[in-house]
Protein backbone atom coordinates (compact mmCIF):
# COMPACT_ATOMS: atom_id res chain seq x y z
CA UNK A 1 0.00 0.00 0.00
CA UNK A 2 1.15 3.55 -0.80
CA UNK A 3 0.33 6.08 1.92
CA UNK A 4 -0.30 9.55 0.42
CA UNK A 5 -0.12 12.39 2.93
CA UNK A 6 -1.76 15.75 2.19
CA UNK A 7 -1.34 18.06 5.16
CA UNK A 8 -3.08 20.95 3.35
CA UNK A 9 -5.99 19.24 1.60
CA UNK A 10 -8.37 21.26 -0.56
CA UNK A 11 -11.41 21.30 -2.75
CA UNK A 12 -9.94 21.83 -6.22
CA UNK A 13 -12.34 23.75 -8.46
CA UNK A 14 -11.57 24.03 -12.16
CA UNK A 15 -13.41 26.51 -14.38
CA UNK A 16 -13.09 26.38 -18.17
CA UNK A 17 -13.75 29.93 -19.47
CA UNK A 18 -13.15 30.96 -23.07
CA UNK A 19 -11.51 34.39 -23.48
CA UNK A 20 -11.02 34.90 -19.74
CA UNK A 21 -9.57 38.19 -18.51
CA UNK A 22 -9.86 40.12 -15.23
CA UNK A 23 -12.60 42.67 -14.62
CA UNK A 24 -15.41 41.09 -16.63
CA UNK A 25 -18.28 38.66 -16.06
CA UNK A 26 -18.12 35.29 -17.82
CA UNK A 27 -20.28 32.22 -18.26
CA UNK A 28 -18.35 29.15 -17.20
CA UNK A 29 -18.23 26.58 -20.00
CA UNK A 30 -17.23 23.65 -17.78
CA UNK A 31 -16.86 23.18 -14.02
CA UNK A 32 -15.23 20.40 -12.03
CA UNK A 33 -14.85 20.17 -8.23
CA UNK A 34 -12.65 17.42 -6.80
CA UNK A 35 -10.91 16.59 -3.54
CA UNK A 36 -7.43 17.99 -4.00
CA UNK A 37 -4.06 18.93 -2.63
CA UNK A 38 -1.00 17.26 -4.12
CA UNK A 39 -1.11 14.04 -2.09
CA UNK A 40 -4.80 13.52 -2.84
CA UNK A 41 -4.07 14.02 -6.54
CA UNK A 42 -1.37 11.35 -6.23
CA UNK A 43 -3.78 8.95 -4.54
CA UNK A 44 -6.35 9.47 -7.33
CA UNK A 45 -3.80 8.50 -10.00
CA UNK A 46 -2.59 5.45 -8.09
CA UNK A 47 -6.17 4.30 -7.56
CA UNK A 48 -7.01 4.85 -11.24
CA UNK A 49 -4.04 2.68 -12.23
CA UNK A 50 -5.07 -0.19 -9.96
CA UNK A 51 -2.70 0.50 -7.08
CA UNK A 52 -3.41 0.03 -3.39
CA UNK A 53 -3.49 3.47 -1.78
CA UNK A 54 -4.56 5.31 1.37
CA UNK A 55 -5.10 9.09 1.47
CA UNK A 56 -4.28 10.78 4.79
CA UNK A 57 -3.75 14.26 6.19
CA UNK A 58 -5.89 16.98 7.78
CA UNK A 59 -9.46 17.93 6.84
CA UNK A 60 -11.82 20.38 8.51
CA UNK A 61 -15.33 21.81 8.33
CA UNK A 62 -17.84 21.44 5.50
CA UNK A 63 -15.07 21.46 2.91
CA UNK A 64 -13.40 18.60 4.75
CA UNK A 65 -16.63 16.61 4.73
CA UNK A 66 -16.90 17.15 0.96
CA UNK A 67 -13.32 15.91 0.50
CA UNK A 68 -13.94 12.77 2.52
CA UNK A 69 -17.31 12.01 0.91
CA UNK A 70 -16.09 12.52 -2.64
CA UNK A 71 -13.02 10.37 -2.11
CA UNK A 72 -15.31 7.60 -0.87
CA UNK A 73 -17.48 8.06 -3.96
CA UNK A 74 -14.37 7.67 -6.13
CA UNK A 75 -13.49 4.49 -4.25
CA UNK A 76 -10.29 5.97 -2.79
CA UNK A 77 -9.68 4.80 0.81
CA UNK A 78 -8.89 7.61 3.25
CA UNK A 79 -7.94 8.08 6.89
CA UNK A 80 -7.86 11.78 7.76
CA UNK A 81 -7.43 13.60 11.05
CA UNK A 82 -10.25 16.10 11.54
CA UNK A 83 -9.57 19.65 12.75
CA UNK A 84 -11.93 22.54 13.53
CA UNK A 85 -10.76 25.09 10.91
CA UNK A 86 -12.18 24.82 7.39
CA UNK A 87 -10.15 23.10 4.69
CA UNK A 88 -9.18 25.39 1.83
CA UNK A 89 -10.46 25.86 -1.71
CA UNK A 90 -8.21 26.23 -4.75
CA UNK A 91 -9.47 27.55 -8.08
CA UNK A 92 -7.92 26.98 -11.50
CA UNK A 93 -9.25 28.96 -14.47
CA UNK A 94 -8.45 27.41 -17.83
CA UNK A 95 -8.87 29.44 -21.03
CA UNK A 96 -8.67 27.04 -24.01
CA UNK A 97 -8.60 29.92 -26.51
CA UNK A 98 -5.54 31.66 -25.04
CA UNK A 99 -4.06 28.39 -23.67
CA UNK A 100 -3.73 30.09 -20.28
CA UNK A 101 -4.14 28.89 -16.69
CA UNK A 102 -4.84 31.12 -13.70
CA UNK A 103 -4.63 29.80 -10.14
CA UNK A 104 -6.25 31.16 -6.96
CA UNK A 105 -5.12 29.21 -3.88
CA UNK A 106 -6.35 29.79 -0.33
CA UNK A 107 -3.87 29.35 2.53
CA UNK A 108 -5.88 26.73 4.41
CA UNK A 109 -6.42 26.03 8.10
CA UNK A 110 -4.04 26.85 10.96
CA UNK A 111 -2.90 23.62 12.62
CA UNK A 112 -2.11 23.82 16.33
CA UNK A 113 0.42 21.73 18.27
CA UNK A 114 -2.21 19.38 19.70
CA UNK A 115 -3.57 18.53 16.26
CA UNK A 116 -0.04 17.99 14.93
CA UNK A 117 0.73 15.55 17.74
CA UNK A 118 -2.54 13.74 17.01
CA UNK A 119 -1.58 13.44 13.36
CA UNK A 120 1.88 12.05 14.16
CA UNK A 121 0.31 9.35 16.33
CA UNK A 122 -2.12 8.58 13.50
CA UNK A 123 0.72 8.53 10.95
CA UNK A 124 2.71 6.09 13.08
CA UNK A 125 -0.22 3.66 13.06
CA UNK A 126 -0.65 3.88 9.29
CA UNK A 127 3.05 3.17 8.71
CA UNK A 128 2.54 -0.46 9.65
CA UNK A 129 0.40 -0.95 6.53
CA UNK A 130 2.49 1.05 4.04
CA UNK A 131 5.11 -0.06 1.54
CA UNK A 132 5.94 3.51 0.49
CA UNK A 133 5.10 6.99 1.77
CA UNK A 134 4.30 10.03 -0.37
CA UNK A 135 4.63 13.41 1.35
CA UNK A 136 3.26 16.04 -1.00
CA UNK A 137 2.39 19.72 -1.14
CA UNK A 138 2.54 22.80 1.03
CA UNK A 139 2.52 22.86 4.80
CA UNK A 140 -0.54 24.48 6.42
CA UNK A 141 -0.03 27.45 8.72
CA UNK A 142 0.94 26.54 12.26
CA UNK A 143 3.21 23.64 11.33
CA UNK A 144 6.99 24.05 11.59
CA UNK A 145 9.12 23.86 8.45
CA UNK A 146 10.52 20.65 9.97
CA UNK A 147 7.12 18.88 9.78
CA UNK A 148 8.02 16.73 6.78
CA UNK A 149 11.43 15.98 8.25
CA UNK A 150 9.73 14.64 11.39
CA UNK A 151 7.50 12.34 9.32
CA UNK A 152 10.45 11.17 7.22
CA UNK A 153 12.41 10.17 10.31
CA UNK A 154 9.40 8.29 11.67
CA UNK A 155 9.02 6.41 8.37
CA UNK A 156 12.72 5.61 8.10
CA UNK A 157 12.69 4.20 11.62
CA UNK A 158 10.22 1.62 10.25
CA UNK A 159 12.38 1.03 7.12
CA UNK A 160 9.82 2.72 4.86
CA UNK A 161 10.83 4.61 1.70
CA UNK A 162 9.61 8.20 1.39
CA UNK A 163 9.13 10.34 -1.71
CA UNK A 164 9.06 14.05 -0.81
CA UNK A 165 7.42 16.49 -3.23
CA UNK A 166 7.29 19.97 -1.76
CA UNK A 167 9.15 23.27 -2.15
CA UNK A 168 10.89 26.09 -0.33
CA UNK A 169 11.93 25.74 3.29
CA UNK A 170 9.90 22.55 3.79
CA UNK A 171 11.95 20.91 1.03
CA UNK A 172 15.29 22.22 2.28
CA UNK A 173 14.66 21.08 5.86
CA UNK A 174 13.08 17.83 4.68
CA UNK A 175 16.23 16.92 2.76
CA UNK A 176 18.20 16.88 6.01
CA UNK A 177 16.12 13.85 7.06
CA UNK A 178 17.19 12.03 3.85
CA UNK A 179 13.99 10.90 2.16
CA UNK A 180 14.44 8.15 -0.42
CA UNK A 181 13.55 10.46 -3.33
CA UNK A 182 12.69 14.08 -4.15
CA UNK A 183 11.06 15.48 -7.29
CA UNK A 184 11.67 19.22 -7.58
CA UNK A 185 10.95 21.18 -10.72
CA UNK A 186 13.76 23.23 -12.27
CA UNK A 187 13.03 26.39 -10.26
CA UNK A 188 12.74 24.47 -6.97
CA UNK A 189 15.99 22.63 -7.68
CA UNK A 190 17.76 25.91 -8.49
CA UNK A 191 16.60 27.40 -5.17
CA UNK A 192 17.68 24.28 -3.36
CA UNK A 193 21.14 24.11 -4.93
CA UNK A 194 21.75 27.86 -5.15
CA UNK A 195 22.79 27.82 -8.80
CA UNK A 196 21.16 28.02 -12.26
CA UNK A 197 20.23 24.78 -13.99
CA UNK A 198 20.10 26.11 -17.54
CA UNK A 199 21.58 23.14 -19.40
CA UNK A 200 21.42 19.37 -19.34
CA UNK A 201 24.91 19.15 -17.87
CA UNK A 202 24.08 21.56 -15.04
CA UNK A 203 20.96 19.54 -14.15
CA UNK A 204 23.05 16.36 -14.14
CA UNK A 205 25.61 17.95 -11.83
CA UNK A 206 22.83 19.16 -9.54
CA UNK A 207 21.38 15.66 -9.32
CA UNK A 208 24.83 14.26 -8.51
CA UNK A 209 25.16 16.78 -5.68
CA UNK A 210 21.84 15.73 -4.20
CA UNK A 211 22.70 12.04 -4.46
CA UNK A 212 26.05 12.71 -2.76
CA UNK A 213 24.16 14.45 0.07
CA UNK A 214 22.38 11.22 0.97
CA UNK A 215 19.39 10.88 -1.36
CA UNK A 216 18.93 7.60 -3.20
CA UNK A 217 16.87 8.97 -6.09
CA UNK A 218 16.18 12.38 -7.66
CA UNK A 219 13.95 13.46 -10.55
CA UNK A 220 14.06 17.06 -11.77
CA UNK A 221 11.02 17.95 -13.88
CA UNK A 222 11.63 20.33 -16.78
CA UNK A 223 8.06 20.95 -17.94
CA UNK A 224 7.53 20.25 -21.63
CA UNK A 225 11.22 19.33 -21.92
CA UNK A 226 10.66 16.24 -19.78
CA UNK A 227 12.60 14.95 -16.81
CA UNK A 228 16.15 14.13 -15.82
CA UNK A 229 16.36 11.52 -13.08
CA UNK A 230 19.19 9.76 -11.32
CA UNK A 231 20.07 7.12 -8.76
CA UNK A 232 23.15 5.04 -7.90
CA UNK A 233 22.77 3.11 -11.18
CA UNK A 234 22.97 6.15 -13.43
CA UNK A 235 21.23 9.24 -14.78
CA UNK A 236 18.56 9.28 -17.48
CA UNK A 237 17.00 11.95 -19.69
CA UNK A 238 13.32 11.36 -20.42
CA UNK A 239 11.46 13.02 -23.30
CA UNK A 240 7.65 13.14 -23.07
CA UNK A 241 5.40 12.43 -26.05
CA UNK A 242 3.61 15.29 -27.75
CA UNK A 243 0.02 15.61 -26.56
CA UNK A 244 -2.70 18.24 -26.75
CA UNK A 245 -2.46 19.74 -23.28
CA UNK A 246 -5.57 21.14 -21.62
CA UNK A 247 -4.22 21.80 -18.11
CA UNK A 248 -0.82 21.25 -16.49
CA UNK A 249 -2.33 21.36 -12.98
CA UNK A 250 -1.42 18.12 -11.21
CA UNK A 251 1.08 16.93 -13.84
CA UNK A 252 3.82 16.56 -11.24
CA UNK A 253 1.45 14.63 -8.98
CA UNK A 254 0.65 12.23 -11.82
CA UNK A 255 4.39 11.80 -12.34
CA UNK A 256 5.24 10.84 -8.76
CA UNK A 257 2.19 8.57 -8.57
CA UNK A 258 3.26 6.69 -11.68
CA UNK A 259 6.85 6.51 -10.52
CA UNK A 260 5.96 5.05 -7.11
CA UNK A 261 3.60 2.50 -8.60
CA UNK A 262 6.03 1.34 -11.28
CA UNK A 263 8.95 1.19 -8.85
CA UNK A 264 7.04 -0.98 -6.40
CA UNK A 265 5.89 -3.28 -9.20
CA UNK A 266 9.17 -3.63 -11.12
CA UNK A 267 12.06 -2.04 -9.21
CA UNK A 268 13.50 -0.60 -12.44
CA UNK A 269 14.43 3.10 -12.14
CA UNK A 270 14.52 3.91 -15.87
CA UNK A 271 11.19 2.16 -16.49
CA UNK A 272 9.67 3.97 -13.51
CA UNK A 273 10.73 7.27 -15.10
CA UNK A 274 9.18 6.16 -18.40
CA UNK A 275 5.87 5.19 -16.80
CA UNK A 276 5.79 8.32 -14.64
CA UNK A 277 6.32 10.54 -17.67
CA UNK A 278 3.50 8.77 -19.50
CA UNK A 279 1.23 9.42 -16.51
CA UNK A 280 2.11 13.13 -16.51
CA UNK A 281 1.45 13.36 -20.26
CA UNK A 282 -1.88 11.56 -19.91
CA UNK A 283 -2.88 13.84 -17.05
CA UNK A 284 -2.42 17.14 -18.91
CA UNK A 285 -4.97 16.07 -21.54
CA UNK A 286 -7.81 16.05 -18.97
CA UNK A 287 -9.59 18.64 -16.83
CA UNK A 288 -8.97 18.00 -13.13
CA UNK A 289 -5.78 17.24 -11.22
CA UNK A 290 -4.99 13.54 -11.05
CA UNK A 291 -7.59 12.66 -13.68
CA UNK A 292 -6.28 10.37 -16.43
CA UNK A 293 -7.09 7.34 -18.54
CA UNK A 294 -5.12 4.12 -17.85
CA UNK A 295 -5.43 3.27 -21.55
CA UNK A 296 -3.78 6.60 -22.44
CA UNK A 297 -0.96 5.87 -20.00
CA UNK A 298 -0.27 2.47 -21.57
CA UNK A 299 -0.25 3.98 -25.07
CA UNK A 300 1.94 6.95 -24.16
CA UNK A 301 4.47 4.82 -22.24
CA UNK A 302 5.36 3.14 -25.54
CA UNK A 303 6.48 6.43 -27.10
CA UNK A 304 8.27 8.03 -24.14
CA UNK A 305 11.98 8.35 -24.98
CA UNK A 306 14.43 7.33 -22.24
CA UNK A 307 18.19 7.82 -22.69
CA UNK A 308 20.96 7.06 -20.23
CA UNK A 309 23.25 10.08 -20.03
CA UNK A 310 25.38 9.39 -16.98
Amino acid sequence: MILCVTLNAAIDKTYVIEGFKPGEIFRVKETKALPGGKGINVSRVIHSLGGDVLAAGFIGGHNGAFIEERLAAEGIPSAFVRVKPESRVTISIIDPICSSETGLYEHGPVIDREDWERFKDHFARQLNKADMIMLSGSLPAGLPSSAYAELIRMAKARQRSVILDTSGEALRVGLAAHPWMVKPNRVEAEELLGCPLDSQSSVVEGIKRLLADGLEAVAVSLGKDGVIGGCADGIWSVRPPQVKAISSVGAGDSFVAGFALSWLRQGDFAEALRYATACAAAGVTKVGAGVLSPADVQHLAKVVQVEKIG
